[in-house]
């Protein structure tokens, strides 16, 4: 388990420029330190290997089209980061959604987007079971 003094990474996927940048500052504000941004899959993909981030929040549809899914399941079956899909199109997402952890729905609200990080932050510092935990959909509307 690793000391709360550890400042937590976090790589955002995200396709629309403004989108990132908020979840950039929400995130900062919750405590994660932001390793990187990327907005296509080659890209994603080289971000999360280099930075081995704690948490990936990934949207389905990013610059070279539907290819968030592909970037997840990457980051789930090469890092122990813990994975969440945002994305406003639940419905492209597999059953298994590619063995993340769960999905924030877009829109969501700032609020709700900083209880969510929050509560993630928690499964990351195992300060919940995250093998109690099934994949939900994380409440961020407010």
């Amino acid at each position: 388990m690793k000391s709360d003094s550890v400042k937590r990474s976090i790589v955002i996927v995200e396709d629309e420029v403004l989108l990132a940048l908020d979840l950039e500052m929400i995130a900062e504000e919750v405590g994660y330190s932001v390793i990187g941004q990327a907005a296509k899959k080659s890209e994603a993909i080289a971000t999360i290997d280099k930075g081995r981030p704690d948490l990936c929040l990934i949207d389905v549809h990013l610059l070279d089209g539907p290819t968030g899914v592909d970037v997840a399941r990457h980051a789930v079956e090469n890092t122990d980061a813990l994975v969440v899909f945002v994305t406003a199109n639940r419905a492209a997402l597999p059953d298994d959604l590619a063995g993340a952890y769960g999905v924030i729905a877009k829109p969501y609200t700032v609020s709700g987007m900083r209880e969510a990080l929050a509560h993630l932050m928690k499964i990351i510092n195992q300060e919940v079971d995250r093998a109690d935990q099934t994949p939900i959909e994380l409440r961020a509307a407010g």
